[in-house]
């Protein structure tokens, strides 16, 4: 079900609006960090920018168990992903990957090198898109290459939102890396997340 608040352009809807979804990440019931994504419109309305900024920290003690940054920027027009620039520590090791579209496909240089996918192509970083559960191959962000992307519908369930209840549809979500739930309310705004990472189950709720 797609919100009026979005306008239909080409593969990825883009909103008319600024939006914003913001979730505390939480790791056996304690707050870890958060994980927001910032999605700005076009003034010609045809294409966004959308943001990404995650952190999250483990600490034991006086001392940093764990710690993950995540920062990105994609530029997206008619539907299509135009351009794509991050910057990842994860846990000590430093990631970067950029790419844009060109005219047979959109070409990106990871950790691992230079890769190809098609143009219309999305990330991991599109967890706020539904559309992303329709995905067999998908750019991982964090990563710098292409997965493949494994998915299944799970069914209506209700999840606690702000504090109030909410129907929202559960889709299970797996590639090499993660795995684990994302839900999205009938409007098709994502609600919640939970994220299993090496070995580790991270929940997200929304602010």
């Amino acid at each position: 079900v797609r919100s009026p608040a979005w306008a239909a352009i080409g593969k990825v809807d883009v909103p008319t609006d600024p939006k914003a979804f913001r979730f505390r990440v939480l790791w056996k019931g304690d707050e870890i960090g958060h994980h927001n994504v910032t999605i700005t419109p076009t003034a010609a309305g045809d294409g966004m920018t959308v943001m990404t900024n995650i952190r999250m920290k483990v600490k034991v003690g006086p001392f940093t168990a764990f710690r993950f940054e995540h920062d990105s920027t994609e530029a997206w027009r008619n539907g299509l992903l135009q351009s794509l620039v991050s910057k990842t520590h994860d846990d000590g090791d430093d990631l970067a990957l950029h790419g844009e579209a060109t005219a047979t496909g959109f070409k990106a240089v990871g950790p691992k090198g230079a890769f190809s996918a098609s143009a219309d192509v999305l990330t991991t970083n599109c967890m706020w898109l539904p559309e992303l559960v329709d995905e067999k191959k998908i750019i991982d962000v964090q990563k710098g290459q292409l997965v493949s992307l494994e998915s299944k519908p799970l069914g209506e369930e209700h999840v606690v939102v702000k504090g109030k209840d909410r129907p929202a549809e559960r889709h299970s979500i797996r590639t090499p890396f993660v795995g684990g739930s994302l839900w999205y309310d009938l409007a098709g705004n994502w609600v919640r997340s939970r994220l299993e990472i090496k070995g580790e189950t991270l929940e997200y709720s929304l602010v």
